[in-house]
């Protein structure tokens, strides 16, 4: 059987064991979460509306989680009827890498979508940068010019992640028009 691995990452103690959690079942873990009430007991600490005392700890899963290839997954928004911050944090979440959010009630599913779903402006710019990358790539260009900014290979490779992303979420690619 191919059961997928989630994993919570809630105390002290898991935060230090990131890498040995993610390299635990490679082929199967899909993501870690951050279980940040859990890990704010075990420190001592208040959560905050802005969360800004949980910021090491969500760094630390994020890079820790991409670092083994591992989806990771924000900490929950316990006032879900703070509609507002709920998008303003899930916006933030996704800019920095999280792949998705932890949610405790319905009201939380179309904010948290929302968030975490490319716009469809962004989709047809990350689509126009990467072709023009492969146009200057068959020209033997290295870094180019567009749209005003220097382009260069991690520019086009956060581009790209995002298409991968727009295409998991069964975002239209407009570069595959006409195709």
């Amino acid at each position: 059987r191919d059961v997928r691995i989630v994993s919570m990452i809630e105390s002290p103690q898991a935060l230090l064991n990131m890498v040995d959690i993610c390299s635990a079942c490679p082929k199967r873990m899909d993501a870690v979460i951050f279980g940040a009430d859990d890990y704010a007991s075990a420190i001592g600490a208040t959560r905050t509306k802005s969360g800004e005392e949980m910021n090491f700890a969500r760094n630390f899963v994020l890079l820790h989680a991409a670092a083994k290839g591992v989806s990771a997954i924000d900490m929950v928004q316990i006032d879900y009827h703070d509609q507002e911050q709920l998008a303003k944090e899930s916006r933030r979440s996704f800019e920095e890498g999280f792949v998705g959010k932890q949610i405790i009630h319905p009201s939380q599913i179309e904010p948290c979508q929302t968030a975490y779903s490319p716009t469809m402006e962004a989709v047809k710019h990350a689509a126009a940068l990467v072709e023009a990358n492969e146009k200057h790539q068959q020209e033997g260009k290295g870094a180019f010019t567009f749209e005003g900014k220097m382009i260069d290979t991690p520019l086009v490779k956060q581009h790209e992640n995002l298409l991968i992303r727009a295409r998991q979420m069964g975002l239209h690619n407009p570069s595959s028009e006409g195709s």
